[in-house]
């Protein structure tokens, strides 16, 4: 499914348990909530869509569609940037 301007950010990657499981950031204190992924994003302009999906690789739910402002990974870091600040609160 490729949709022009857009980017799915699965919840997988800042949850899973290693990066060999998907996660692409360093680990949390807590799992993120898909409530807290889109609030980040509507935070940071990426205007989310939650999609009903599973990611492919541990069929966990959780995923976004969301504006493609930069390059995937550096969404990944922007929107992590964000949720460090919402779990040190």
């Amino acid at each position: 499914m490729r949709l022009e301007g857009k980017v799915i950010i699965w919840l997988e990657y800042f949850n899973a348990q290693s990066r060999s499981r998907g996660r692409r950031v360093p680990k949390l204190v807590r799992p993120v909530t898909l409530e807290e992924l889109v609030k980040a994003t509507k935070e940071l302009g990426l205007n989310p869509v939650p999609l009903n999906k599973r990611y492919p690789r541990t069929r966990k739910d959780g995923a976004i569609l969301v504006d493609k402002v930069a390059s995937k990974q550096r969404i990944i870091k922007m929107i992590y940037k964000v949720l460090l600040n919402y779990l040190r609160k």
